[in-house]
């Protein structure tokens, strides 16, 4: 019979409230554990030991003797078949050309005739403009040679630059002042001595938003300037259909003589020369944002890239007088029926892409160089937001072919064809060293086929996939303000590969995370599984792929790189395409967005009544191994505790202003952030000032939605005339988040209503 004091010592480890640590409890409580009791008592095997207090940092103790039993077995993983590809490698990849220089957010390049030097466009860091800047191969700096209050889109050279030294930059702006003086302008420079002097405006046209400044001289010596429809959204200014004004067309200029009060002259051959109500300059009209304009030499045509809003996006092998349709046609869907058209019949788009694959077109190149042959008289193009790169042969009459030949993770702004070397170059505007100029080359692994598992059982993630049991070696989590997918449960798991089970911890970013590393999501709803998403690192890159679960619950099916559109119960689901998941997973968010310190700083159950701090446990795991040092060490240095947490928006006893912030870091801060992909200039990480945010009080870049010319993204005390609320509660063309839901989210809508209500009186 037990003793009384060992009873009563027996009665404490049983209660609810006294976790147990060991068998024996002989080990210290690890960094950061509190335990509700503390007692000591000698009579015992070993001495027991518990603590109120926070234990002090120590060296990283790598024993799982007190670890939950769910997580005996977590760690660095052999099993996964997640490798390789699931389609064949495509014919091309990015390599870094000019690795001596350092372009930030590099927009637009050329190499001036004669010389060879590069020339380029870049916005460097607290620039509020942009610069020109040339560099001489071969030297030991870049020479900045003109700064413009605003923003340099375009770079042209004269067919007789090297006797006349003219060169067109297009430039919108200025980016001071008032923003009803803003303009889409083309300015003349002549070289002298290397330097931009004698500036002559060319042409000028009133533009705060889509400006176009697609710059090219043609074979008939005319030059060819594109202009967009100079809003931001939707064409609220009508002006894609109005001939009477320089918006949304391709003009066509001599540049050679001039007209009475104009630095150029019309030439007396183009389509609507004469004909009243229709501005003489217009060679073809109907553009959205004629982003970047090439001539094909070879088919004595002009090729213009267009940015679509909703669906589309296109590229034009542009036909003398024609209308391509917008704002009544958005590409070659209808966008808004009942706006008036213009009295030409639309003509298609040359080439076109969904939002599944492309998001925002950048105009390309004809290639004529011999060093690609395969790319031979093919004009070249890519997208902003996806990364990808296709090709596109044209005949003069008809497409030949259109593949896709790149899929990169660039931010891709521009193409050229190095004179000298033949290589076929890509402008990435990232910042830093991630940012600058990309060769493609032949990709090494064209042709080699890979085994990728079409279906989750092959994968190696679960010992059965039908009862959705994962190897024992994934590490289970849960995140502090999970997205919003249409109300499904998400089970989030991560796979560390055996060599490599390690990552370097940071309180704020995403995680940089080792190749061959797997997170898992499967999405279900009211316990059916519907897919399982996997986002895969290999060489250093990020993929997304998607499975979808058979009605039998016993498998999933890969889907193709497209996505795919479901009906589950009478409502809609979307699969995403692997692109639509590179547009949230961006570089700039580090391509994770659950597995950062702020999202993981929480409890979860591990069964068996245990419940730790997911940090502290990956911390337990060795998750954040010091690399390279003699004695264990950690680089998560703190206690769990003394890092940033977000706020879960359900919890109402949270400061709301919390709750709010955590909510839009989680949902929009890997696009509205320095160098992501969000068109509106906002800051969303929770860590920001408010006056840093750039929401209060500010106008929209992207549409007023409605509310006119005094629209602000966030109206302090007003949520009904707060653009950022309205897009976060419509479904559809406008709606933020843009994609991963079908329906917008009741409980942050609510949240962010009674926030920006509040703000009223902070700003009193």
């Amino acid at each position: 019979m037990a003793a009384p004091a060992e009873e009563e010592m027996k009665t404490a480890f049983e209660s609810p409230n006294f976790v147990r640590r060991s068998e024996r409890e002989r080990v210290a409580p690890y960094h950061g554990e509190l335990l509700a009791h503390a007692r000591c008592y000698m009579a015992l095997v070993g001495i027991l030991l518990a603590s109120s207090v926070p234990a002090p940092a120590a060296e990283l103790d790598l024993s799982r003797e007190n670890l939950p039993p769910r997580l005996q077995k977590v760690g660095g993983y052999a099993g996964s078949n997640v490798r390789g590809r699931p389609e064949p490698p495509l014919p091309f990849v990015a390599e870094r050309a000019f690795p001596e220089l350092e372009i930030n957010r590099l927009i637009t390049f050329k190499f001036e005739p004669g010389t060879g030097d590069l020339m380029y466009v870049d916005q460097p860091p607290k620039m509020k403009g942009t610069r020109l800047v040339r560099y001489r191969r071969g030297s030991n700096e870049p020479e900045a040679l003109l700064e413009v209050d605003g923003v340099t889109t375009g770079i042209e050279f004269h067919p007789d630059h090297r006797e006349n030294g003219y060169i067109y930059l297009g430039h919108s702006g200025p980016l001071s002042g008032d923003r009803a003086d803003r303009k889409g302008t083309v300015t003349r420079y002549t070289m002298r001595d290397g330097k931009p002097i004698e500036p002559l405006v060319i042409i000028q046209w009133p533009s705060d938003g889509h400006n176009g400044l697609g710059l090219a001289f043609g074979s008939d010596g005319m030059f060819y300037v594109t202009t967009g429809d100079g809003t931001s959204d939707s064409d609220t200014d009508l002006t894609g259909q109005d001939l009477t004004k320089l918006l949304a067309k391709v003009l066509r200029l001599d540049v050679k003589s001039s007209d009475d009060g104009l630095a150029y002259s019309v030439p007396t051959n183009n389509p609507f020369v004469g004909q009243e109500g229709i501005r003489p300059e217009t060679f073809a009209y109907g553009f959205r944002n004629p982003w970047r304009a090439c001539w094909d030499h070879r088919l004595k045509r002009l090729w213009v890239g267009n940015n679509g809003q909703d669906r589309l996006e296109q590229a034009y092998l542009v036909e003398r007088g024609a209308n391509y349709g917008w704002s009544v046609y958005e590409g070659s869907r209808i966008f808004y029926a009942n706006r008036e058209l213009g009295p030409h019949p639309v003509s298609p788009p040359t080439v076109e892409h969904d939002h599944g694959e492309s998001r925002s077109l950048t105009g390309g190149v004809v290639y004529t160089a011999e060093k690609l042959p395969s790319l031979k008289n093919a004009y070249i193009y890519g997208d902003n937001t996806t990364g990808k790169i296709w090709a596109v042969l044209h005949d003069g009459e008809t497409v030949v072919w259109n593949r896709e030949i790149a899929d990169t993770q660039m931010r891709i702004t521009d193409f050229a064809v190095d004179p000298d070397t033949g290589d076929l170059l890509v402008a990435d505007y990232k910042t830093g060293s991630e940012g600058g100029l990309y060769r493609m080359v032949p990709n090494p692994d064209k042709g080699r086929t890979s085994d990728f598992p079409r279906r989750l059982s092959q994968t190696g993630l679960f010992r059965s996939v039908e009862k959705h049991d994962v190897a024992p070696e994934l590490f289970p989590y849960k995140v502090n303000v999970p997205e919003w997918a249409d109300g499904a449960q998400i089970a989030r798991f991560l796979m560390l590969p055996a060599n490599e089970a390690y990552l370097r911890f940071a309180p704020r970013r995403g995680w940089n995370l080792p190749d061959e590393t797997v997170a898992i999501q499967t999405l279900s709803l009211n316990e059916r599984r519907i897919e399982t998403r996997l986002m895969v690192k290999q060489e250093g890159e990020w993929t997304a792929y998607s499975y979808e679960w058979n009605k039998e619950q016993s498998d999933a099916q890969l889907v193709s790189a497209k996505g795919k559109n479901l009906k589950i119960d009478g409502r809609n689901w979307r699969i995403p395409s692997r692109a639509e998941c590179m547009i949230c997973h961006s570089r700039a968010a580090n391509f994770v967005l659950g597995l950062q310190s702020p999202q993981l700083n929480r409890t979860h159950d591990y069964g068996d009544g245990v419940q730790r701090n997911q940090l502290d446990v990956m911390n337990r795991l060795g998750f954040f191994m010091k690399q390279g040092t003699k004695k264990p060490s950690s680089t998560m240095s703190k206690t769990a505790e003394t890092y940033d947490v977000l706020a879960r928006i359900t919890d109402a006893s949270a400061d709301l202003d919390k709750r709010a912030r955590s909510y839009l870091h989680a949902a929009c801060s890997h696009c509205h952030v320095p160098a992501g992909g969000g068109n509106a200039q906002m800051d969303l990480r929770y860590f920001i000032e408010p006056k840093k945010m750039g929401v209060f009080n500010e106008t929209p870049n992207h549409g007023d939605l409605g509310f006119g010319a005094d629209a602000k993204i966030i109206v302090p005390g007003h949520p009904e005339k707060s653009v950022m609320l309205n897009r976060c509660s419509r479904v559809g063309p406008g709606q933020m988040p843009p994609m991963g839901s079908q329906s917008p989210d009741p409980r942050s809508v609510g949240l962010l209503a009674q926030w920006i209500l509040s703000l009223k009186e902070k700003s009193e």
